[in-house]
């Protein structure tokens, strides 16, 4: 799924539609700029009711400071920030057999 983004964030697309209509409740979020594009991205699912969760070593900022203050900022509030290594795939029973996530099954986005 493509979705044109007006500016750094998601909110005022198609995309939160598109995952309310499919029961979509988690979202990864990963992608440059965490002080901004991913900082945006993952507050406009917050605020449209997804459990977020930034990947924080799947994006990256001007430097590692930024990176680790931008993350500080709203971790445990808006959102959960995990590595990849700790991020775990469900069993298949997951899926249905039109391979339409279910709830609680995770949907990545990239800021």
């Amino acid at each position: 799924l493509i979705v044109p983004k007006p500016s750094w964030g998601v909110k005022d697309t198609a995309l939160l539609d598109w995952l309310k209509l499919r029961d979509f409740k988690k979202i990864l979020v990963c992608g440059l700029i965490t002080s901004v594009c991913v900082q945006q991205t993952a507050f406009s699912c917050f605020e449209a009711g997804f459990n977020v969760v930034v990947v924080e070593n799947a994006c990256a900022d001007r430097g590692r400071a930024r990176h680790d203050a931008a993350l500080l900022l709203y971790s445990g509030y808006m959102y959960n920030v995990e590595e990849c290594d700790n991020l775990h795939e469900d069993d298949n029973d997951d899926y249905d057999d039109d391979d339409r996530a279910l709830e609680g099954e995770p949907t990545v986005l990239t800021a």
